[in-house]
């Protein structure tokens, strides 16, 4: 709802910049969470309680480092940003620290879900949102910020998030264990398939604002379309949302000796049938929310929504399948995946977008998903056939076979 509220009281010029500023975090946080999210996520089942806090303590440490160097990188092209992407100089210092604390915000979820704490977990949620928009419609409707009302929000919201988080970190004994080089070799050398997925991840469904941005220099332009974005990942906030709770099932299902393939098939066709009603439902009431809710100005952009929904539809299938590549690490077929996904981005994006504009980025975005979905199914077919077979095999069997 509050996305009415924004269309009303900020330009398209206000949204482009704030459309920027949020594709930027996206860019830079595979490079300073590397492969750590999915290890926090994982290895939370695999090492006892003194390892695990050794480890946890020494992926902040890697963290911490891997923010600062990013910092420096992007205050080096700090001019080259500017006259390029309209990017304001503080943003060059300003990314890297949200990517930051956005990603603590990450690992407190993590921990919140996996150790069961339904009404923490729903809490904290809840209270770094409200904070976040409380303070964004103050600034906006009565100090007349703009967007950088909107940006002092997330920014103030993430800070007191991660100052809960390390509480909550060290209350639980996560931190202040010992430093150990092989987690730091280990995370480093599963970082360069992460980072790959993550950039391909962001060619996929971000890099699109950049092209709109280069080839038709209009932060209006940008502005459009990615209301139309924001709109279409109401379906992907719904996958993340269920992701939440098929994901840690399928690792529990994984981690057995012995892997019950008709529970994988039934969560399958829950998650696939869930993300497919919610996607109709978005589509069915697009319309209504543009002609209605949102300023005419912006009405061009529905045609975009309608593929992106679609597009976000393939990734969520996808993302289902992936699951098992991340649990068991297959750093090349994740790599593989990747530098693919970033290779045939970057040429839809360009071929389409430089001649189409907008409506170009939307079919090269399509496109791009439904290509990065058949791909996935391919590298996980024998588990595909596994599963139809309804057997349960032995897990080392099941994991040579892929």
């Amino acid at each position: 709802m509050l996305l009415f509220y924004f269309t009303k009281v900020l330009t398209e010029a206000d949204f482009g910049m704030l459309s920027l500023f949020n594709t930027s975090i996206l860019f830079v946080m595979p490079f300073i969470s590397l492969g750590i999210l999915q290890s926090v996520n994982a290895d939370f089942f695999k090492l006892d309680k003194q390892e695990y806090k050794n480890f946890f303590s020494t992926s902040l440490l890697i963290t911490v480092c891997v923010t600062v160097i990013t910092m420096a990188v992007l205050v080096l092209f700090k001019s080259y940003l500017q006259q390029k992407f309209h990017f304001p100089g503080i943003f060059t210092t300003l990314i890297p620290f949200i990517a930051f604390l956005s990603f603590i915000n990450e690992q407190l979820v993590i921990l919140l879900r996996n150790n069961k704490e339904p009404q923490q977990y729903f809490v904290v949620n809840v209270s770094r949102l409200t904070i976040e928009i409380a303070i964004a419609v103050f600034l906006i409707s009565a100090m007349h910020y703009g967007w950088l009302g909107r940006v002092a929000g997330v920014l103030i919201s993430y800070v007191l998030m991660a100052i809960y988080s390390f509480y909550y970190f060290k209350k639980k004994g996560y931190i202040f264990g010992n430093i150990k080089l092989l987690y730091f070799k280990n995370e480093l050398l599963f970082a360069v398939p992460i980072i790959t997925l993550q950039v391909g991840i962001f060619c996929l469904g971000s890099s699109a604002i950049y092209y709109i941005s280069y080839f038709t220099n209009s932060l209006q332009t940008v502005g459009s379309f990615s209301v139309a974005a924001t709109f279409a990942s109401i379906v992907n906030v719904f996958c993340i949302a269920l992701l939440q709770y098929v994901q840690p099932k399928l690792y529990n299902i994984f981690s057995q000796k012995l892997i019950d393939n008709s529970a994988i098939k039934k969560l399958f066709i829950f998650y696939a049938a869930a993300m497919i009603l919610f996607t109709i439902l978005v589509i069915v009431a697009l319309p209504f929310v543009y002609h209605y809710l949102l300023k005419q100005t912006y009405l061009p952009g529905l045609k975009y929504c309608y593929l992106l929904c679609i597009g976000q539809l393939f990734w969520a299938i996808a993302w289902f399948f992936f699951s098992w590549m991340l649990y068991h690490k297959e750093k090349r077929k994740i790599l593989k995946l990747s530098l693919i996904a970033v290779v045939v981005s970057t040429a839809f994006n360009w071929m389409l977008t430089s001649r189409y504009a907008a409506s170009g980025a939307a079919f090269a975005t399509i496109a791009s998903y439904a290509v990065i979905l058949l791909l996935v199914m391919y590298f996980v077919k024998p588990m595909l056939v596994a599963i139809l077979q309804k057997n349960i095999l032995q897990k080392n069997i099941l994991q040579n076979t892929i």
